[in-house]
């Protein structure tokens, strides 16, 4: 296995990815293509891609609030013919010590659905599997889909600038979102 992080646009890479991303997110949640290409152009995220030969066969979409130093793992998706074979948490592993090496983090944060659906609670045992935590004390509901989340974070470095519920967690992830859809450079 090879790991790749790029923080540019590259369609070649991205066709690697693509089919993942598509079947994964396509039907739930997926952003364009021309928002993803307008976040790199910002500056917004890291494309991490985990390669069997010329294969892609897990990505990963993260986006940073260097400033607060959080890291958002904003999509994580895995080939189907290799769930539940470790790849989703080797890519994960992948992700924390990339973050890591990178010294300006001190948080890892994602929002989880928290329905009580069983996709949702397997996704969840996934992310504390591989040590996320749950902050159960906020629930939010977005305005254009109807699934709740609840802020999952994995810390990093201790930091007591570190926000402590889920409700201000979710402030950062709604303006990475909001920043995302920003079409102005």
């Amino acid at each position: 296995m090879d790991f790749l992080s790029i923080n540019h646009w590259d369609p070649v890479l991205w066709n690697l990815v693509d089919e993942l991303y598509q079947e994964a997110f396509g039907k739930n949640g997926a952003k364009p293509v021309s928002i993803i290409q307008n976040m790199f152009e910002k500056q917004l995220c890291v494309l991490h891609l985990m390669l069997e030969g010329n294969e892609a066969v897990a990505m990963s979409l993260t986006g940073a609030i260097p400033s607060k130093g959080i890291l958002i793992i904003d999509y994580l998706a895995v080939n189907k013919d290799r769930r539940l074979k470790q790849y989703g948490w080797n890519m994960v592993d992948y992700i924390k010590k990339w973050a890591m090496a990178r010294r300006e983090y001190s948080l890892i944060l994602l929002e989880a659905e928290c329905d009580k659906t069983a996709d949702a609670l397997v996704r969840i045992s996934f992310w504390e599997k591989c040590g996320f935590e749950l902050l159960g004390d906020y629930i939010h509901q977005y305005i254009w889909v109807p699934e709740t989340y609840q802020a999952m974070r994995f810390v990093l470095q201790q930091d007591s600038a570190i926000p402590a519920t889920g409700k201000e967690l979710f402030k950062y992830i709604v303006s990475f979102h909001k920043e995302s859809y920003r079409h102005e450079k």
